[in-house]
């Protein structure tokens, strides 16, 4: 779920999505507005995306089971924030901008209102370090579509 209103903490959106079925898991991330809900059933996942009519945006993963990441354990997918976005974001370009620190393995862009996000997979977690190090706080253009990486 995104989108999640500022105002509703783990125990609301748990007992929001406890409607469609038996909740196993959930990640919250109150900071992001977003929240990962797993389902003791596939079944139960797709009725909440074909039923649920909130404030909130609700997708479906193929993942079956939700892994919680150690605070100290290295990621090598990217999590990027946009700003200041003045020329449009291609994957052809995400691609290009972080190749030089390592094997790109995939990219998605998308929007949530007016922000634009990024996720790029790199081929280890040492090049995905090496990509924040390098470009966290960066502009893809002179003085525009600055990225945030986590």
């Amino acid at each position: 779920a995104i989108n999640i209103p500022k105002e509703c903490n783990a125990t609301t959106i748990r007992d929001e999505f406890l409607k469609y079925g038996k909740v196993v898991d959930m990640i919250f991330l109150e900071a992001k507005g977003q929240a990962f809900i797993e389902y003791e059933s596939p079944l139960s996942a797709a009725n909440c995306t074909a039923s649920y009519k909130g404030d909130m945006q609700v997708h479906i993963s193929t993942k079956t089971q939700l892994t919680h990441k150690k605070e100290s354990e290295k990621n090598k997918i990217l999590f990027i924030t946009f700003s200041n976005v003045t020329f449009p974001l291609t994957a052809d370009l995400l691609y290009t901008s972080f190749l030089p620190y390592g094997l790109v393995q995939k990219v998605l862009i998308y929007s949530s209102q007016e922000t634009q996000y990024g996720l790029v997979e790199m081929n280890t977690n040492d090049s995905a370090e090496k990509v924040k190090a390098a470009l966290n706080g960066k502009n893809l253009f002179s003085s525009a579509n600055t990225m945030y990486i986590e």
